[in-house]
């Protein structure tokens, strides 16, 4: 079965006007349980992921994270959201800078309900933030972070919109997760995923329809303007590596 025809099964469709409507924010009448699709990850990882997503995985649209990792989009759901497959490749990572300090710009929040079904080894630390106030001179110091909003655009030439807000972050949580279990970052809380170069990790990942109307944003330090960012495409080899470790754990 070709892979596309397998997700459909389980009512993953391709883009089209199901996709759009994800970009619209829900009402309060949505149901509470459309953001809670846990049964179906599970369902889709015990079939369709290993069996027909995994062995064609050069098929589906994909590009490097700025954080580093790889994302493929599988498609979307008219009733959880849009389903996507992440990747941190064992001993490889497509990390880009923002701003200027390269130990800063992963820790970032969604405008959506992210629901991640662990496949190996997931880790992430979830920020609290806090503002903070800028001087009169408008400088920021270089210990603070600016809230920077990210505009996403169908070519992948995403822009980076600088604001005014400075804040401090602060390591609320440190996440380590089993393979098989659920991890949910709520809209608007601030996180930024940790797994070391030399493991290897993975995640079948919902993401809702949009919950909030501005962001998401990503913290960046220094006095940055605003600039675009060009999503990396994953090249044939890195198709493969990924496959190949994927395969080691599934």
């Amino acid at each position: 079965m070709e892979p596309y025809e397998a997700l459909a099964a389980y009512g993953v469709e391709q883009g089209g006007a199901i996709e759009a409507r994800l970009h619209s924010v829900s009402s309060p009448s949505d149901s509470e349980s459309a953001d809670r699709p846990h049964e179906l990850l599970g369902a889709l990882m015990n079939g369709v992921v290993q069996g027909d997503v995994l062995p064609n995985l050069e098929v589906f649209r994909s590009n490097w994270h700025t954080a580093g990792f790889m994302v493929y989009y599988l498609g979307v759901h008219g009733r959880f959201g849009s389903l996507r497959l992440h990747v941190w490749p064992r001993g490889l990572r497509r990390i880009q800078v923002l701003g200027d300090d390269p130990t800063k710009g992963g820790i970032h929040d969604h405008s959506w309900k992210v629901n991640g079904y662990c496949i190996e080894n997931y880790k992430d630390e979830v920020y609290e933030v806090a503002r903070q106030e800028i001087g009169a001179d408008r400088r920021f110091d270089q210990a603070k972070l600016r809230v920077s909003e990210v505009v996403y655009s169908p070519d992948g030439r995403d822009s980076i919109r600088m604001g005014d807000e400075c804040v401090s972050a602060t390591v609320r949580e440190a996440r380590s997760m089993r393979p098989g279990r659920i991890h949910v970052i709520e809209p608007g809380v601030y996180h930024c995923p940790t797994v070391p170069e030399n493991e290897f990790a993975a995640t079948l990942v919902m993401n809702s329809q949009r919950k909030l109307r501005g962001g998401p944003h990503v913290l960046l330090s220094g006095p940055v303007e605003s600039f675009t960012v060009i999503r990396r495409e994953i090249d044939s080899d890195e198709i493969q590596l990924a496959k190949s470790q994927l395969k080691e754990k599934l």
